[in-house]
Parts: C-alpha cells; structure tokens; sequence
C-alpha cells in the first residue's frame, strides 16, 4: 500500500510540474505577441499590433495626421509662420504662442514650390525652411479637405535655397537644395543635395559637397572648394552630377590670410543614375 502511495504522489506531482511549464509557457507567450517582438534589424523591441500612420517621414519619424486648411497652404505667409511654429514646438523651442517666433536670433529663411509632381490634377508643395542653423524641406499632398505633411526631413543645416528641376531625366521631378552652417568646431561646410520625387515621396538621392573648411592652424588647415555641373556627359538620356575643385591641406596662413598648402590636388567625380537603385553613384 505504501508503494502504491507513493506511485500515486509521484503520478501527481508530475502532472502538477507539467501544468506549471504549460501555464508559465503560455503567459509567455502571450506577453510576447501583446508587448512585441525584437527587431531583427535594429535589436529594438517595437508592438506588433501598433498600426503606424502612412505619413512616415523619410528619416524614420512620424509625422502626424492632422490636415493643414488650403486657406493656409495657399498663403505664403500664413504657411511660413504656421511651420515655423511646427519646427519650434517640435524641437522645444517654444511651446506654441504668437510671441514663439520671437525665441529665434535670425529671421527663417522660406522657400515654396508648387507644381503637380504626379499629373493627377492636384498640386503638391513643397516647402523649405532655414533657421536656427539647421533646416527641412517637407512635402505637402492634397488630400481633398486640405493638405496632409507627408515628409518633413532634417537637412541639418541651414537651407539656403531650393530649386526644381527634372533630373535625371524627363520622367523624374528632383528637388536641387542647397545648405551650410557649422558641422563641428572649427568647420564650416555647404552642401547640395538632390531630393527626386519617387512614389509620391522626396528620396534622397544625391549628396557633396560645395564647399568644406577645417581650420585649426598649426596642426590641419582644409580648404576644399566644388564646383557642380549637371551635365549629360555620354550623351544616354540621364543627366550625369560633375563634382570638380580644388582640395587643399596645410598648417597656415600668410599675411594676408590665405593657406599656404602643404599638399593641392585637383578632383573630379562624375555620378551616374542607377535606375535599379534609384540613386545617383559614383562612376
């Protein structure tokens, strides 16, 4: 009897361990499907059952739903100061008054293209914007009762001008911009990039420098200066990007404050459409 006992206190004992696995199992399982999963990318834990809005701005951010009145998209002035006051609440500059432009030490520089980019009879705007040392160009889409923001990217420095243009052929409309400020202590750059209009989208697809100075005197002085040619050099329908200038190295200046190079080369890169890539790479 007292075998048997025991069999029987074994028998239960088990099925007790085994319900417990099972039960711990599956609240693990279900914490994993409610909570996320792990990025195979990134390693970043992100909820699945999150529905993303499609206005996903092409640095990765989300730009939001709301929907911008034509009364204000069709005003120059009125579309100037409501995205300044977007850039300054969404950087914590201000938090959203009339006197939030006053927080900025120079006045915005605004740019606005209009033009129906994909011939569906409605016009697109693009716009962009210079303050603060820093800028974004943004694109807004008719969405019948007013304009909906679908990309709104950081250029990271400040915009300088913007200009359309069809590039690489006639079946692409690029945006050409051009930006600079201070990218670090002791340098200055400015910059062009070319922003093509692919899927109802802006895409980076281009992007060099103009200019790029590094001064630190008696250790590395850099002066390098560009020249930007839009040219189509084998003559196959694409406009080819020509990069050509001057890179010069040294450690001082003379008298009248020009480098004194230690080393002067001569550069010239051309970049060529990749139509499967959709970019423009070096040749």
């Amino acid at each position: 009897m007292g075998r048997f006992n025991k069999h029987i206190s074994v028998w239960v004992g088990s099925l007790i361990i085994i319900a417990c696995v099972l039960l711990t199992g599956g609240v693990l399982v279900w914490q994993f499907n409610l909570f996320g999963k792990e990025s195979k990318t990134t390693g970043v834990n992100f909820p699945t059952k999150t529905k993303l809005p499609k206005e996903a701005v092409s640095s990765g951010r989300i730009i939001g739903s709301e929907i911008i009145p034509v009364s204000i998209v069709k005003d120059y002035e009125k579309l100037k100061e409501f995205l300044i006051e977007k850039f300054l609440i969404e950087n914590k500059i201000c938090e959203g008054s009339e006197n939030c432009k006053n927080s900025l030490e120079y006045e915005p520089d605004f740019y606005t293209i209009r033009e129906d980019l994909n011939a569906d009879g409605k016009e697109e705007v693009i716009v962009g914007l210079g303050l603060e040392n820093t800028g974004r160009i943004g694109l807004l889409v008719d969405v019948g009762q007013g304009y909906k923001i679908v990309d709104w990217i950081d250029v990271e420095l400040w915009m300088k001008s913007m200009e359309l243009r069809k590039l690489p052929n006639k079946d692409y409309w690029s945006v050409v911009v051009k930006t600079g400020g201070g990218a670090g202590t002791g340098i200055a750059v400015e910059e062009m990039r070319v922003y093509t209009y692919i899927n109802n989208r802006l895409k980076l697809t281009w992007r060099g420098y103009i200019e790029y100075n590094e001064s630190e005197p008696n250790w590395r002085i850099v002066e390098n200066t560009y020249y930007i040619h839009f040219i189509d050099i084998d003559r196959d329908g694409n406009i080819d990007i020509v990069q050509e200038g001057t890179e010069k190295e040294g450690k001082e200046y003379d008298e009248r404050g020009n480098l004194i190079p230690a080393k002067e080369t001569w550069v010239e890169n051309v970049f060529k459409w990749n139509e499967k890539e959709k970019l423009f790479t070096k040749f």
